[in-house]
């Protein structure tokens, strides 16, 4: 049976090779290549190409619902009601004034980790990070996605002609 660290290990290998491909390299045999493409990989990854996906796609596995319901009152605006998120809250997917989630809240405002509204309790659907490093919860298609992403952010390096194509290929996704 192979360690989670081989598994972990084999997932990003696999993610780095097919985004090496997208830009026309060579694939490389291990994690700890010495190479300038999988530094430049490690580097796009390490500022937070993950999470950046899933700001971007939103993906079924990495969403998440809480119910807010201790606020505090804003001294900047007239939306009363000031709720911090949760932890591991990347980014709303939607806000909802009932438990059902059917009743959408469309005047609300995020910052500074806060969500600020007009009601005392409020219900959000979020991206959360607590998925971003469990590999075996991700579909092909998010890993993809962030093939196709590290592929763009490396192209301007190596492959400058791609990165137009690259870009546009990660657009479309």
């Amino acid at each position: 049976p192979k360690s989670s660290t081989t598994v972990l290990t084999q997932n990003v290998l696999d993610i780095y090779n097919n985004a090496l491909g997208m830009v026309g390299l060579e694939k490389i045999t291990n994690i700890n290549d010495d190479s300038a493409q999988r530094v430049a990989l490690d580097a796009a990854w390490d500022f937070g190409a993950v999470n950046h996906c899933l700001e971007i796609v939103k993906p079924s596995f990495s969403r998440k619902t809480a119910k807010l319901t201790s606020s505090a009152v804003s001294a900047n605006h007239d939306l009363d009601n000031v709720f911090t998120l949760p932890s591991d809250w990347l980014e709303n997917v939607a806000v909802y004034s009932d438990s059902r989630l059917d009743q959408p809240i469309a005047r609300y405002i995020t910052e500074n980790r806060t969500i600020a509204c007009e009601y005392d309790t409020i219900y959000i659907r979020y991206v959360s990070t607590d998925n971003a490093a469990v590999y075996s919860v991700w579909p092909s298609s998010f890993s993809h996605v962030l093939s196709a992403y590290l592929a763009r952010e490396i192209a301007v390096a190596f492959a400058p002609k791609e990165y137009e194509i690259l870009v546009k290929k990660f657009s479309d996704i």
